[in-house]
């Protein structure tokens, strides 16, 4: 049996393959990826309304997956339907992030060191963790009972427990309170994101998460008070 990339070389090659051909192959497994490589193959093809029908296709078989909607908002562009273009961009944003969030929940993001300055009652700190942390979410009971026991040293005044929990050093105060979390992840990030996010601070004093010096697998998150 040919595969969705099988058949779009064939296109792509100009082999003797025709688009009906193509059609009949992928349409035969009723699987969403192969519609939305439909999709693809019509706006190659330049036939952007039929473009958008296997893309609608693609997601009535699989409505979680964002990547259909970005092309749809991609189509709709081109063909100047601004207000639908928008709507699609809306949806495929909504469900970029899920998807995101469900990958974060099988890949390790470690935190290694946390900076608070000129908070009230506590001051300012830094905690080094020792080998790092371990932050993944929802998976690392160890990670969690750790991070709270420097709470609760840090609730309790005990110095010694705290410098042992987190080599605990003092920062010089700075005019302004925040935390800085350094991290580093398995997986690459989205760092045009994180590029995106920090114009959006330096044309909105008022939001209070910057992303910076961000790269693909290490950067820092500062979030001012």
């Amino acid at each position: 049996m040919k595969t969705v990339k099988d058949l779009l070389q064939k296109f792509d090659g100009g082999g003797n393959e025709t688009t009906q051909d193509i059609t009949n192959n992928l349409t035969s497994t009723n699987d969403p990826k192969s519609y939305e490589a439909l999709g693809d193959v019509q706006v190659k093809l330049g036939d952007y309304f039929r473009a958008v029908e296997f893309y609608d296709r693609a997601i009535f078989l699989d409505p979680e997956a964002s990547a259909p909607w970005r092309k749809k908002a991609d189509v709709y562009s081109v063909m100047g339907r601004y207000a639908e273009e928008q709507q699609a961009k809306a949806r495929y944003t909504e469900l970029l992030s899920v998807e995101r969030f469900r990958n974060n929940l099988t890949r390790a993001t470690r935190l290694y060191a946390v900076e608070v300055a000129n908070l009230p009652f506590y001051g300012s700190f830094s905690w080094h963790l020792r080998g790092s942390m371990n932050i993944m979410l929802g998976k690392n009971g160890y990670g969690k009972s750790h991070l709270m026991s420097i709470m609760l040293a840090l609730l309790q005044e005990e110095e010694k427990l705290l410098r042992d929990l987190t080599m605990m050093d003092k920062a010089s105060p700075t005019p302004a309170p925040y935390f800085k979390i350094s991290f580093q992840s398995d997986h690459e990030r989205d760092v045009p994101l994180m590029e995106s996010l920090q114009q959006q601070v330096e044309e909105n004093q008022n939001c209070d998460q910057r992303f910076l010096h961000g790269s693909v697998r290490r950067g820092l998150l500062l979030i001012r008070l």
